[in-house]
């Protein structure tokens, strides 16, 4: 059996810095919204979302005033959920180490507080451990 693991989810930065070319050190936090697809002899099923969370920390360290290069290392919480009301429900949490190494490219804006940027790069995890819990309901008793 596949299982193939989407991840979304929004972080917050907590980094208080002026705009310089030093090093930056700060912490990573946010929510992860996991979900599955699972496949098994040609057959496909996908897996409800599932909240976790993700926290960490972070370093920058600035190329030039557009571009930083960003290593992270994040604990990660995945996981998702399946609920059938005749079978009953089905819930998998993975717990997870990254290492994202990610490129920052700021994007200047004159005269404005707001300072826009993306990322964008490779990363690579680690599986710690999983919890996986089912409870099934009896539908009923077929006799020969």
């Amino acid at each position: 059996m596949d299982r193939i693991y989407k991840r979304g989810g929004c972080l917050f930065s907590l980094n208080a810095f002026a705009q310089d070319l030093f090093p930056k050190f700060g912490l990573k936090t946010g929510l992860s919204y996991g979900k599955a697809s699972v496949s098994a002899s040609g057959i496909s099923v996908d897996l409800d979302y599932r909240t976790g969370f993700k926290i960490g920390g972070f370093a920058e360290f600035p190329v030039n005033e557009y571009l930083s290069i960003q290593p992270e290392i994040l604990y990660v919480q995945k996981g998702a959920e399946l609920n059938v009301p005749s079978y009953g429900n089905e819930k998998d949490r993975v717990h997870m180490l990254e290492v994202p190494v990610l490129a920052k490219v700021n994007i200047p804006i004159e005269a404005s507080p707001v300072k826009p940027f993306f990322y964008a790069g490779p990363f690579a995890g680690i599986k710690l451990g999983s919890h996986y819990e089912a409870t099934i309901r009896r539908v009923g008793v077929l006799k020969a």
